[in-house]
């Protein structure tokens, strides 16, 4: 945790404890997120109680809704990883089952993780979940899609061999 925020630690990729057979999509479906109209006449602060939330850990949207899919590895590769997400005739954890889930337009951008075999939290969340990638679409054909963490991982160190951090000591003396 760093600031109140979790973050996944890149460099644990041991999935010992781990389902490795499914993993999870979490983000922000277009579907569950609540658009308003805002009037002009209200105050910042108005405008501030009614749509954010703010706690000890943070600030929160009150209007949008996250959703998570679990789904069966179809393939992890060093180029994409793979599973599906059946809409029709589904279960949600609140909702119970629906005959038509949530369309996943919008999550690009969210967490693909695997979770322990237990699906319990751990006190320590790196022992909870393992990332897995980032999701980036969903297809006609049910298949959802995702950068794995190999590729982000090769990106990343990539922009740094590329784009090395500069450091410029300044004299302040002068």
């Amino acid at each position: 945790m760093l600031n109140g925020k979790n973050y996944f630690d890149m460099n644990l990729g041991d999935l010992t404890g781990f389902e490795e057979r499914y993993f999870a999509w979490t983000g922000f479906p277009a579907s569950k997120s609540k658009s308003k109209t805002i009037h002009r006449s209200k105050s910042k602060e108005a405008l501030e109680k009614q749509f954010i939330h703010a706690g000890e850990d943070g600030y929160y949207f009150k209007n949008i809704e996250y959703l998570t899919i679990v789904s069966e590895l179809k393939g992890n590769d060093k180029t994409e990883i793979t599973g599906s997400y059946e809409r029709k005739d589904t279960f949600l954890k609140y909702a119970g089952r629906i005959s038509m889930g949530p369309m996943p337009a919008g999550m690009s951008g969210g967490a693909m993780y695997f979770f322990r075999k237990e699906q319990e939290l751990d006190e320590n969340l790196d022992n909870t979940f393992r990332f897995a990638g980032i999701g980036i679409k969903y297809r006609n054909d049910n298949t959802i899609v995702g950068v794995p963490r190999v590729k982000i991982i090769e990106l990343i160190e990539r922009f740094e061999r590329e784009n090395p951090l500069r450091m410029i000591v300044i004299d302040s003396e002068d």
